[in-house]
């Protein structure tokens, strides 16, 4: 009787992550997949189940580690305004260029999924939600001591930084580094952050 093979789930999880960040949900075929984690099928759908669930359990490995950038960078940090513009810069300009090539996986996953797998889309953009979530906190911090206005609700003004971050994680796949391109979404991000400083 052939002996199971013996897996590192982690790093096998690791690998999925990887493949479905570069190509996709769709475009990553249950071989590529295999492939890159060193399993067989039958190994596969024992540790993970079917193609979905993998997907699933890789897009909550992602939001994990984005939960450690969200301790580090946006609750760690004194000033709130400092706080929001530094996980801002680090997701957009100081990530390693192949991170920012393939994007972020979970706004890849709502452009992708959204009205082909709507369920996937909202898994995904619940995740982002909750990075968000810990800049509204620091926007009401912020609002409470006069560094940030309140011509709008903390709620508001999250929303509008997660549809921001949305749109520049999409620019910033495209753009592949391109200077000209990251000197401009620079001054874009400048004008979305200014909308948060103290009124006159």
């Amino acid at each position: 009787m052939a002996r199971p093979i013996e897996i590192n789930r982690e790093q096998a999880l690791s690998q999925a992550m990887e493949v479905f960040w570069s190509q996709g949900y769709e475009a990553s075929s249950v071989q590529n997949l295999l492939d890159a984690m060193g399993m067989n099928r039958g190994s596969m759908y024992s540790a993970f189940g079917d193609k979905r669930s993998l997907f699933l359990a890789a897009v909550d490995e992602y939001a994990r580690t984005l939960d450690e950038l969200v301790e580090g960078l946006i609750i760690a940090p004194e000033n709130p305004l400092d706080a929001i513009r530094g996980f801002f810069n680090m997701s957009l300009f100081q990530m390693p260029a192949e991170y920012q090539a393939k994007g972020c996986l979970l706004v890849n996953t709502i452009t992708e999924m959204s009205g082909n797998d709507d369920t996937l889309a909202v898994i995904a953009n619940d995740k982002m939600r909750k990075v968000f979530s810990a800049i509204e906190a620091r926007i009401i911090e912020g609002q409470e001591v006069g560094l940030i206005n309140r011509n709008n609700s903390a709620k508001t003004y999250a929303d509008f930084l997660m549809n921001s971050m949305k749109g520049f994680r999409v620019t910033s796949r495209l753009s592949s580094g391109m200077t000209s391109d990251v000197e401009s979404m620079s001054g874009v991000l400048d004008i979305t952050l200014s909308v948060l400083e103290p009124s006159d």
